[in-house]
Parts: C-alpha cells; sequence; structure tokens
C-alpha cells in the first residue's frame, strides 16, 4: 500500500521532492489521478507506513499538501 501527496503547484511539488529526499524518503513522481481535480499535474508516492513521518518533513519544510490518497 501506499499514498500519493497532491498539491496545488507545480512549485509545491517539486519543493516537496527535494525535501522528502533530503530526509531520506523514497519516493516517485506520479501524476494526479484523474478524479482529483488541481492545478499541479505532479504527485508523490511514498509507503504508506511513511506517511505520517513525511507529512511532519513536509510541514517543517513548510510545503502545503493538497490532499493525501490512498492507493493500493
Amino acid at each position: 500500500m501506499s499514498v500519493i501527496f497532491v498539491f496545488n503547484s507545480t512549485h509545491h511539488a517539486l519543493t516537496a521532492e527535494a525535501a522528502l529526499e533530503e530526509s531520506g524518503f523514497e519516493i516517485d513522481i506520479v501524476s494526479v489521478p484523474a478524479d482529483i481535480r488541481v492545478d499541479c499535474g505532479l504527485a508523490i508516492e511514498i509507503a504508506k507506513c511513511d506517511r505520517a513521518r513525511a507529512e511532519a518533513a513536509l510541514a517543517e519544510a513548510g510545503v502545503v499538501v493538497e490532499a493525501v490518497v490512498a492507493r493500493r
């Protein structure tokens, strides 16, 4: 299982990518699921077990997450 972090701008997605990689997370850049409407087409997928730590790292970096979506 994994989760996808969705952002409202490419700037936030790229800032999130850098913050998560710097914090040692393994991430994948993926397309935003078609049923989610946001201005940015990039999303970040991580392991579900890393969600809480990743959210903390993103908050510390000042990244605004638009939505978090569970993925199988």
